[in-house]
């Protein structure tokens, strides 16, 4: 038995690309490895239809109890991640907190791009030095980087410097919401309407 942690504010607040990466991981290995113990720190934790499942006994949530929370996810939840002693922490969106190294635990970051680097007009400036030191900490310390895709190792690479060896590409999965079945009657209306939609734009 295994006791992992992941940092779970976009599992929580994020009902996107990195929230449904989170949910749909972790999901996926409570499901696979129901004998580990699963902890999720957060500093704040929504409970709605997304995130309902988490609320089980199968999860823990763990939750600054003071107001500097943007504080305690950088620098405070080291201290939690040691008293949990945990065996594995996940950074699950760019980022491991400030001191992750000096733990017995084994830190794992996912990246899923570098798009403040290969698009840099797109970022203000404060955000690109803020990403930069967020991205460039987790990726020194961390003892394995998750990429979701072959071009995000080579950014990797090329931008960070880091060696090929401590990247594993692992893509994404597909939530389960998009494996339904859809019935023949369905698939003809939106066919029809596509088709539709095609012969107005050619005309």
């Amino acid at each position: 038995m295994l006791k992992i942690g992941f940092d779970a504010k976009r599992l929580f607040n994020n009902y996107t690309g990195l929230g449904n990466y989170s949910r749909t991981l972790v999901s996926n290995l409570q499901i696979n490895f129901p004998d580990n113990e699963y902890f999720l720190y957060s500093p704040s934790a929504k409970n709605n239809a997304q995130t309902e499942n988490f609320y089980s006994d199968s999860f823990k949530i763990i939750k600054p109890n003071h107001f500097f929370k943007n504080y305690w996810r950088t620098f405070g939840v080291v201290n939690n991640i040691i008293a949990d002693d945990l065996d594995i922490y996940h950074g699950l969106s760019h980022e491991l907190p400030i001191g992750a190294q000096k733990s017995r635990t084994t830190n794992i970051v996912t990246i899923h791009d570098l798009l403040y680097l290969l698009y840099p007009d797109n970022f203000s400036a404060i955000d690109r030095k803020i990403y930069d030191f967020k991205f460039r900490h987790a990726c020194k310390v961390a003892d394995k980087i998750v990429a979701i895709s072959n071009n995000t190792k080579k950014d990797i690479i090329t931008y960070f410097g880091i060696e090929p060896e401590k990247i594993s590409v692992i893509y994404q999965t597909c939530s389960d919401i998009y494996k339904r079945k859809i019935s023949q009657e369905t698939i003809d209306i939106v066919t029809k309407n596509i088709n539709y939609q095609i012969s107005i734009y050619c005309m």
